[in-house]
This record gives C-alpha cells, structure tokens and sequence, in this order.
C-alpha cells in the first residue's frame, strides 16, 4: 500500500475501427458525461478532497487499499508527507476520450494534462485517467493512468480489447516556479470555485 497511494497523488481520441471499440451513437452521448466526471475526479486530487477521489475511484481498487475508511487515512497521510514538494497546479482534459466495450461494461481513455510543482520546479505531466462504466449504470468511476503500467491495467481488466490503446506518461520540466507565475495560478483556480455572477449562466463544472 506504501507504494500504490503515493502513485495516486502523482498522478486518449476517437473509436477505432477494431472489435471491442464502442459504437458512435454510445461515444456521442457519454463523451461529454465521462469528461466532465474525469475533470471533476482530477480537480478533487489537485484540491485533496480525498472522500471526493474516493468517491470516484473504481470500487474494487478501494477495496484493495483496504476499504473506504483505510484507503482514505493513508492517502491524507501521504499528501501531508508530499504536499511541500508536490502539488497539480493546472490540469486541463481534452475533449476526446477514446471508448471501447469489455464484456458488460464500457471503458474510456481519458487523456489529462497535468502542470505539477515539484520542489519549486514545474514539470508538465501527459497522463490518463481510466474510466469504467458498467451495463445499465450510470455513473463513471476511474483508475488513475499513472498508477500502474499498461500490463498490470490489462490484467486488472481481461475484458479490455486487444487493441485498447493506454498512453505512456511522460513528463517534462519546464524550469523554476515563480511567485507570480504560482500567484497566477492559485487566482485561475479560485476564478473556477467562485460562484458565477447574477445574471450570468452558471459555468458547467
């Protein structure tokens, strides 16, 4: 466990033409549904609500960590042991996700751009966040691209198709984090929190 939660905090498109990939009409109606669910998941990591990554996070993998309340203890722990050399600071998550069918449920491929804090210094993060969407239900829940390497998602998941494509996480600095450059992004962020103004649509978040 000392391994995996870490990997947490540290933390692809469109159907292929191969068997197993989702039909056009399912990728239309659920593209925007499991973006909109990955960002929300991404912004409760960069926040460190961690009931709220739990909430979202695919059930059996909780279960690995050792239940709810076990798995949410260790990640509080580990973010106060890295939260001085380690923070998202942006994140943003493109608009196409890559879709395929296992056997009674549905996977997505969601991409996520990460801009990080490491020890004063920035590096940019390309990841993914693995979405899973069972038969009949309604709500997606993820495993986090950067936990695990691509064959151990597969043998997490027999039912992925052959073809899935899981992105390689790459990361590349982009030199020393100013004061005013973190000043810019802590007022993005709280731009995002802020209620919107009357007479203004509210943002979909």
């Amino acid at each position: 466990m000392r391994i995996l939660i870490p990997s947490l905090y540290i933390a692809v498109l469109l159907a292929l033409p191969l068997s197993g990939c989702a039909s056009r009409s399912v990728v239309e109606s659920e593209q925007e549904r499991v973006r909109d669910a990955a960002r929300r998941h991404v912004e409760a990591y960069r926040t460190q609500d961690w009931a709220r990554v739990l909430r979202r996070t695919w059930p059996p993998l909780v279960e690995e960590m050792g239940g709810h309340r076990e798995a949410l203890a260790a990640m509080e722990a580990a973010a106060k042991e890295a939260d001085r050399a380690y923070s998202i600071v942006q994140f943003t998550v493109p608009p196409m996700s890559e879709f395929y069918f296992g056997d009674d449920r549905m996977f997505a491929v969601v991409p996520v751009a990460l801009r990080t804090l490491r020890n004063n210094v920035l590096v940019d993060v390309t990841t993914f966040q693995l979405g899973i969407l069972p038969r009949g239900e309604r709500t997606w829940t993820f495993v986090d691209g950067g936990m695990f390497p691509p064959d151990r998602l597969v043998e997490m998941f027999p039912d992925l198709p052959p073809g899935a494509r899981l992105p390689r996480v790459q990361s590349r600095v982009r030199g020393p984090a100013t004061e005013e450059l973190l000043k810019q992004y802590r007022e993005a962020a709280e731009e995002t929190r802020r209620p919107p103004r009357a007479g203004r649509p509210a943002h979909r978040r």
